[in-house]
Order: structure tokens, then C-alpha cells, then sequence
């Protein structure tokens, strides 16, 4: 059986979101320059004073403080600064805005989490430096840019284990010089994320979207919840989108098989038989397995090879929350009979690219 790892991110324990960069955010200070190597944080340990991509003397916050307190930490927000200026100069002008905000948000969740643990704050920070490197990416012939909000609360009803704050964060990929079409898949995106991650997750977790597959017009993305149940486990539900820049929407059975009513069956079907050919098929998963998986299209992606079906562990499945992972793609070959003829995008050229 063949099964995928969309994880893009290490699990959550009590948090997971980095502090804040201080400059850039409302407290802009000069950053030192040559202090990163690791002599400079040896002499920096030996010697007491930490230097910091902000001025040490003025410290106020905790926060501030804790990073003043600590050289490898110290070190980390240097780097951390060099990361958010670059990918600020680095980003087309109309989304600069929106990076601002972002690091805002993220200073607040961090202020939250952060605490008096400095080896864990340099591993938030590490995190957030990260993320700040892939703002920009290339996939598929296009250009996106990935814009991460942090949320952290104390609520009680959403408190973490130990009293930590539950943390989240929705990282929303969005093309960056986007036409009049595009506009609109960067629009679905942001509204999928939004109702991906409602209600916030319980003890933090993530959402994102990943690419599966393009074609001139066409973008198949999937849409993606990381929840946190607790100190022992999560669960991750996956949503696919094959989305026509033609149409402004989703693909439907209807837009792809000859007849969509019987569409699904047809690949409960074929999905069920190409499970089996696969050679490591679970006995326990039968036919009737396969029809209430596939009668959710929403996890369906149309990618190169065929339509591949990608269910993950601990989806939710017709209000049943069932432990499950099965992953299988019928050929195109397959399912040529059942298939339109007017298909709107060309399986000639789909080509994969998650």
C-alpha cells in the first residue's frame, strides 16, 4: 500500500510558533553586524554581555530580556532578523503589508509561549527563521508567496497540557503576481484555510496547502487541518481542490465523468481493485471500505499518473472518526471509458509537482 506524508512541519508539543522579530515589528533596532559566528557566541558566553539584533542596555520586555540573557538564543534572533529582512526585500510589494502583520501576529503568540526557556525559544525562533526562508517559492511555472498567522489563547476551554497556551498557525500560499483568475484561486485558499481551521484546534496544530498537480488552467491543491488531540496523538484531515482557473471553482464529477451519479462507484470500483494489485492490501478493507471513502470527492486528486485517493490517519468520515490510511491511484487508462470527452484541462500535460 502506498501512503504519503504531507507533514511539513514538526508535531506541536505545548508550542510551536517562534518568537517575534523585534525590528520590523514596531520596535525596530539596529542589528550588529558580524556577531553569528561561533566565536562570537563563545566570546560573547565567556565575556557576559549577549549581543542581540537589538541594543541589550534598552531590553524592557520579557521577552527582550530572556533573549539578552542567553547567547545561543541571542544568536538565534540575529539570525532570525537577517531572515525577515531578507524575505521583506525579497517579497512583490502589494504582499509587504501582510508580511508586517504576520510577524506582528507572531510576536504576540511567541510573548505567550516563550516564557523563561530560552533552548525552547531558540527552537521557536529557529522555526519561524525557517518559514521566513520558503516566503518565496516556485512551483509548477508560477511564483507563490507563503504568509504564516500565529494564534495563541489562554482560554481555558483551549488551554494546552500544563497550563501552556494553545498555539496554531495557518500558513496560506498564495500566488504572488497573481492575474484576474489567480486572484481568485488565492481567494479560495484563504477562505478554505479559514473554515479548515474552524473551530481552532485544541491543543494547537497547524493548516496549510500543498500543490499535487498543474496543467495549463488547472491547479490541484490540497488543503490541510493538523490537530493536536492532546500529549498522545493528532489527527490530520486533508481536503483536495482540483481547481479550474476557468471556471473560478472546484471541479465536480459532473465536470470530469460522463456520468457523474454513477461516478463514484465506479471508482470505489477501480480504486478497490487497484488497492489490491498494489500487493500489500489489508484484509480488513473491502469494497464497501472504498465506497464510503470515495463518496467524499473532496479527497480525490487528479494528478499525472491517474486520480490518485489519499486518505489519512484519523480523518472524519460521514460523522465516524475511524483510524484509517489508505492510498492507491487508478491509471488514466483506467478510467478512460467513464471520462468525458471535453474534460477542462489536458491530461497530456498534468503533470505532478508535491
Amino acid at each position: 500500500m502506498k501512503t504519503r506524508t504531507y507533514m511539513r512541519v514538526a508535531r506541536f508539543g505545548a508550542a510551536s510558533a517562534a518568537l517575534a522579530l523585534l525590528a520590523g515589528c514596531g520596535a525596530a533596532r539596529p542589528a550588529e553586524k558580524k556577531t553569528d559566528t561561533p566565536a562570537a557566541v563563545a566570546a560573547s558566553q565567556a565575556a557576559g554581555p549577549v549581543v542581540a539584533s537589538f541594543d541589550c542596555a534598552k531590553a524592557s520586555t520579557a521577552l527582550e530580556k530572556l533573549i539578552c540573557s542567553d547567547a545561543a538564543l541571542a544568536k538565534a534572533d540575529r539570525d532570525l532578523a537577517a531572515a525577515y529582512a531578507a524575505a521583506l526585500k525579497q517579497t512583490p510589494a502589494e504582499w509587504r503589508d501582510r508580511l508586517r502583520d504576520t510577524q506582528r501576529g507572531w510576536l504576540a503568540s511567541a510573548a505567550a509561549a516563550c516564557k523563561a526557556d530560552a533552548s525552547s525559544c531558540a527552537e521557536y525562533f529557529e522555526s519561524r527563521t525557517q518559514a521566513l526562508g520558503d516566503t518565496l517559492s516556485a512551483k509548477g511555472g508560477r511564483e507563490f508567496v507563503t504568509l504564516t498567522t500565529y494564534h495563541a489563547t489562554r482560554d481555558p476551554d483551549l488551554a494546552g497540557p500544563e497550563d501552556d497556551p494553545a498555539l496554531w498557525e495557518t500558513a496560506r500560499l498564495q500566488i504572488s503576481r497573481p492575474d484576474a483568475e489567480e486572484r481568485r484561486w488565492n481567494a479560495m485558499v484563504a477562505a478554505g484555510l479559514d473554515r479548515i481551521m474552524d473551530p481552532p484546534p485544541v491543543y494547537g496544530g497547524e493548516g496549510f496547502v500543498d500543490l499535487a498537480s498543474v496543467a495549463p488552467g488547472f491547479i490541484g491543491a490540497r488543503l490541510h487541518r493538523v490537530h493536536v488531540r492532546g500529549p498522545g496523538g493528532e489527527s490530520h484531515q486533508i481536503i483536495s481542490v482540483p481547481w479550474s482557473l476557468k471556471l473560478g471553482r472546484a471541479l465536480t464529477p459532473a465536470d470530469v465523468f460522463v456520468d457523474p451519479a454513477a461516478a463514484k462507484e465506479t471508482v470505489a470500483r477501480l480504486a478497490f481493485e487497484q488497492y489490491r494489485k498494489d500487493g500489500d492490501a489489508d484484509s480488513s478493507v473491502t469494497l464497501e471500505t472504498f465506497r464510503t471513502l470515495t463518496a467524499y470527492d473532496r479527497y480525490w486528486n487528479y494528478e499525472a499518473a491517474g486520480l490518485s485517493l489519499a486518505f489519512d490517519d484519523d480523518n472524519e468520515f460521514g460523522g465516524a472518526h475511524r483510524a484509517l490510511t489508505l492510498g492507491t491511484t487508478i491509471p488514466w487508462a483506467d478510467l478512460a471509458p467513464y471520462l468525458r470527452k471535453d474534460l477542462p484541462f489536458d491530461l497530456k500535460a498534468l503533470r505532478d509537482i508535491g
